[in-house]
């Protein structure tokens, strides 16, 4: 999906569901998916814990999301 055909408010929620996948991976590779939890997630991302239910159920929907990426990254 190309950002320049979005507009200006799917550009945001993409990138605002980037941001929780980053922090998301960040806190993965930091402190392991058992010290993880969404506070840590939005704090680390500078978001409102609403940001991420408006993205992700849960945390392992995220812990997924990212997965996904990897995955689709090492199959190009």
């Amino acid at each position: 999906m190309q950002t320049k055909t979005l507009g200006r408010r799917e550009r945001r929620k993409l990138k605002t569901r980037n941001e929780l996948k980053q922090a998301t991976e960040d806190l993965l590779i930091d402190i392991g998916f058992d010290q993880l939890n969404i506070q840590i997630i939005t704090d680390l991302a500078d978001l409102a814990r609403a940001s991420f239910f408006l993205h992700f159920g849960y945390i392992e929907e995220a812990v997924c999301a990212v997965f996904a990426d990897r995955f689709e990254y090492l199959g190009k």
